[in-house]
């Protein structure tokens, strides 16, 4: 018995973590927190780590804003680094602990804006 070709088309529609946000072209702020929002399936790992990625920009830049992230929970909020370039072309990754190269997901390509500047309310002696 053959199998049908449309089992080969709505295999990919149920696996896999999917990361919904932010959207395309979004904007982001440097320094404030942002929602990541994703879905998944059972057969997802448990936990995953976050980084926020730009390989559009050269030289490729790529650090981690989240480690451990419960799959089931299907949000968390990061603070994208103030030390980020301004730029298009980041994304943030679900990523397999610390190995860049092993991808669970990946958000749509966004903006990064902002100047992160902040004015301490401690003053020192």
């Amino acid at each position: 018995m053959r199998a049908s070709p449309l089992f080969a088309f709505a295999a990919p529609l149920v696996s896999a973590i999917q990361l919904l946000e932010p959207f395309a072209n979004s904007l982001v702020a440097k320094g404030q927190m942002h929602n990541i929002t994703w879905t998944s399936v059972d057969t997802d790992p448990q936990a995953f780590s976050i980084f926020l990625v730009n390989f559009v920009d050269y030289p490729p830049f790529y650090t981690k804003v989240a480690a451990n992230v419960p799959t089931c929970a299907g949000q968390f909020e990061v603070i994208v680094p103030c030390e980020v370039n301004s730029s298009y072309g980041f994304q943030f990754n679900a990523i397999n602990g610390n190995n860049v190269y092993d991808i669970y997901a990946q958000t749509a390509k966004f903006y990064v804006e902002g100047s992160c500047e902040s004015v301490s309310g401690c003053l020192t002696k």
